[in-house]
C-alpha cells in the first residue's frame, strides 16, 4: 500500500481546475524517483529508502548520515524527497534498482529533492517553511537535499504561464500545490495537481 501522497492530473476532471481556489504555488517537477526517507529514533536501526510502492530503494546508504543529522537537528524523521541521478530518469531507475551502483553512474551527480514533510500536521505553507530551513542547513553542509521553489499563481492563465516557463527550463512539467493543504498520507488528492506537456496538446 501506498504511503506517500500523490496529486491528480490537471486533466482529470474539469471540476477540479473550475472549482479551484486560487492562489495556488507552482513548483517544478522532476523527472525523478519519488523516495520515503525513514529516520528510526534507534540510531542502530538503519535508515529506510522507499519507493511510492513502498519497496526497498537501493544505494542510497551515503545519504544516511546526512537524513540522521536533519532528522535530530529539526526533530522530524520522515521525509518525502525525489531522487534524481545525473538529471536523467533512466540512470536514476538504475541506481535505485541495482544491487550496487552500476560501474558506469559511479562518479555521475547526484540530487534529493525534498518535497514534503509527512509527519507534520500543519498546512503547506508552514512545511514548506521548514522545508526551507532543512535545505538552507544542508547546503552549509554541502549536503544534497535541495530546496524546490514555488510561483504564487492567482490565475490558470498564470499556471500555464509557469508551466511554460518550467518546460522552458527543461522540467518533465509542474505541480500545482494549494498552501493551505495538510499531507494526506496514501491519498491521490486534488490538492496536488500534476501538469505534464501530453495533458496541454492533445492531438498533436
Amino acid at each position: 500500500m501506498a504511503y506517500l501522497m500523490k496529486g491528480m492530473h490537471w486533466n482529470d476532471r474539469d471540476t477540479v481546475r473550475t472549482k479551484m481556489p486560487y492562489p495556488v504555488w507552482v513548483e517544478p517537477k522532476h523527472d525523478d524517483i519519488r523516495v520515503r526517507v525513514i529516520v528510526p529514533y534507534d540510531y542502530n536501526a538503519p535508515v529506510q529508502y522507499l519507493s511510492y510502492a513502498e519497496k526497498p530503494l537501493n544505494n542510497l546508504g551515503y545519504l544516511d548520515a546526512m537524513f540522521r543529522r536533519i532528522a535530530e537537528r529539526f526533530q522530524c524523521g520522515e521525509f518525502d524527497c525525489g531522487f534524481q541521478v545525473d538529471s536523467n530518469f533512466n540512470k536514476t531507475y538504475r541506481w535505485v534498482r541495482s544491487k550496487s551502483v552500476p560501474a558506469d553512474l559511479k562518479g555521475c551527480p547526484t540530487a534529493m529533492y525534498l518535497y514534503d514533510l509527512p509527519n507534520e500536521r500543519f498546512a503547506y505553507a508552514y512545511r514548506k517553511g521548514d522545508m526551507a530551513r532543512i535545505c538552507a542547513y544542508a547546503s552549509t553542509q554541502g549536503w544534497p537535499l535541495l530546496y524546490v521553489p514555488h510561483a504564487v499563481c492567482n490565475t490558470e492563465e498564470d499556471v500555464l504561464r509557469w508551466f511554460g516557463i518550467y518546460r522552458d527550463q527543461m522540467y518533465e512539467g509542474a505541480m500545482v500545490k494549494q498552501p493551505a493543504h495538510r499531507y494526506q498520507i496514501g491519498k491521490r488528492t486534488r490538492d496536488w495537481l500534476k501538469l505534464k506537456p501530453e495533458e496541454t496538446a492533445d492531438g498533436r
